[in-house]
């Protein structure tokens, strides 16, 4: 019998003369939440199997694809640590010629995200530069040129959220992240690691 992971992400168990039978579970990891389809905890494979179709790009520990999300253009990157997926993010790369509409875009997200796992626990806008602080109006513009940035996080019961908008020499990042709580240690941990055996 050969094991396969159907698009949903339940486990079936393949047999030679064609049926198959749902396998359950065999621990905790693929029965946490996740990203998309795909559980916390999941392989490489997993995910693979979870999105249906090769990945986009993707170096090292990350897959990325190219999808849209609320109407926008973004890529859906999962991350690694020894093949297990730890952390994920929605990189929205929907173009605009008008810094604001980055804002708007932001504003979009927050509601949504409100939506589905309430009010956020954190709302937090930072100022490295009070040039636009007074003028609500250039709000785009302090993003883009990195004075302002914004962050809001969420919690649910096995995933943290963070919704963020920040900016550098007039380009704009906007993500939404996704951080598997009881991985978290895991990917520190291999942080850490990797630091001290530079050194």
């Amino acid at each position: 019998m050969v094991e396969a992971l159907m698009a949903d992400g339940t486990r079936v168990e393949l047999r030679s003369d064609g049926t198959w039978t749902r396998v359950q579970p065999s621990g905790p990891i693929l029965e946490a939440g996740g990203f998309r389809r795909a559980k916390w905890g999941a392989t490489r494979s997993e995910v693979k199997a979870s999105e249906g179709r090769e990945p986009d790009g993707g170096v090292d520990n990350t897959l990325g694809y190219a999808v849209t999300i609320a109407g926008l253009s973004a890529t859906a990157l999962y991350i690694f640590v020894s093949d297990t997926l730890v952390r994920a993010k929605y990189i929205i790369t929907e173009p605009h010629s008008d810094y604001a509409l980055n804002l708007r875009d932001f504003s979009a997200l927050d509601q949504l995200l409100t939506s589905k796992y309430g009010e956020a626990i954190e709302r937090n806008q930072f100022w490295s530069n009070d040039l636009y602080e007074d003028s609500p109006q250039e709000y785009g513009l302090a993003v883009a040129a990195g004075h302002m940035t914004r962050y809001y996080q969420w919690s649910a019961d096995d995933t943290n959220i963070w919704l963020v908008i920040t900016g550098d020499n007039f380009d704009i990042d906007l993500q939404i992240e996704y951080v598997g709580k009881e991985f978290e240690e895991l990917e520190n941990g291999r942080t850490k690691a990797a630091t001290l055996d530079d050194l």
